[in-house]
């Protein structure tokens, strides 16, 4: 089967999130059985784009991203029109309906889009704290979301997203967990000796990722060191390094804080847990199943920041039992071989779908 995998465009090599290192791992998995491509997106326009003046650029730039799913699904279309199967990015997959004159009477694919965030979950949870622009693209976000679920149902990537999506009375094909690659809980691992410093690394949504967490954590005198796109005041900001140079430095820091108001999986917090370094999460994403392993990693919505570095003061006075603790609970997601035997079913199945 020739099968095009479609992930969310980044144009920048070192902010690619863990979104990018699934499709990575699907590739990896089906590789061997069939022909597997990626599809690459062009923003429209961009020749007209790159003449205007900074803030009129960034504003166009905005306003396309504003339909991005739509752009990038007729160009999967009119790219992969003679596939069999597109696997796609829930947040690139529209309703595609009214798009089906694109093939032009040839047979279309099977769409499949791949859910690694439930963006009505994630309104819900911090969408009150958004800027106004912010909660428009993504309430369009959930929307082309919902209205596509029911035309193509996807795969999760998480039980958690299975939870929030299925409570909302929505299809699923299949909910295959994420995996963890190239990193192994066998490795000796350097713990982390003399002062407390906690480690940050993701995107510079504020409210999304609790950044504001973060600040205050690092106001009661807490060394809080992030890896993001921007620095924030009070913590102590490194530039995003691309995935095995970020491997080489968490083993250095005492605690992963990890505050994300919404996770759909969390692939960063497993990395860190599989080299060593304790996690102190919300119960989202993998912190649903991580609770009942490490409930004193696990806070709730309603903890204050006293809360949070009180637990933080706790988990590194007993780093060496939590974290081996955290290693183990690990290895549910470095298993490949379940992955891929998981995808390999699935995509089999898919094919004597079609034939039928």
């Amino acid at each position: 089967m020739k099968i095009v995998l479609a992930t969310y465009p980044y144009h920048k090599q070192r902010l690619k999130g863990g979104d990018h290192v699934l499709f990575d791992a699907v590739h990896a998995a089906l590789k061997g059985d069939h022909q597997v491509l990626f599809a690459d997106y062009r923003r429209p326009l961009s020749w007209l784009i790159r003449r205007l003046p900074g803030r009129m650029a960034q504003l166009a730039i905005w306003v396309l991203d504003l339909f991005l799913p739509i752009f990038y699904t007729i160009q999967i279309l009119r790219n992969a029109c003679r596939a069999d199967v597109v696997i796609a990015d829930s947040a690139v997959i529209t309703s595609l309906g009214m798009l089906t004159g694109l093939f032009q009477g040839r047979h279309p694919p099977q769409i499949v889009p791949l859910i690694n965030i439930d963006y009505t979950a994630y309104v819900a949870a911090v969408g009150a704290r958004l800027p106004l622009r912010r909660r428009l693209e993504l309430r369009l976000r959930a929307r082309w979301q919902r209205r596509s679920a029911t035309r193509y149902p996807g795969v999760a990537v998480s039980t958690f997203v299975e939870s929030t999506f299925s409570g909302k009375g929505l299809p699923l094909l299949a909910t295959i967990e994420n995996v963890v690659l190239g990193v192994s809980v066998e490795s000796e691992r350097f713990v982390a000796e003399g002062p407390v410093r906690l480690v940050y690394a993701g995107s510079n949504d504020y409210f999304g990722k609790g950044i504001d967490v973060l600040q205050a954590v690092a106001s009661h005198g807490i060394e809080v060191h992030t890896y993001t796109p921007v620095p924030y005041p009070g913590l102590i900001h490194h530039s995003p390094l691309v995935r095995q140079a970020l491997m080489s430095e968490l083993p250095s820091y005492s605690l992963m804080l990890f505050p994300s108001r919404y996770e759909s999986f969390g692939l960063i917090a497993v990395e860190a847990m599989a080299l060593g370094v304790p996690v102190l999460m919300r119960k989202t994403g993998i912190g649903l199943v991580l609770e009942k392993y490490l409930p004193e990693c696990i806070m709730g919505d309603d903890a204050s920041p006293h809360d949070w570095v009180e637990r933080c003061r706790f988990i590194v006075a007993n780093r060496v039992r939590i974290a081996e603790k955290a290693r183990q609970f690990s290895r549910r997601y470095l298993d490949a071989d379940r992955f891929s035997t998981e995808w390999r079913a699935l995509v089999n199945r898919l094919a004597l779908s079609d034939e039928a």
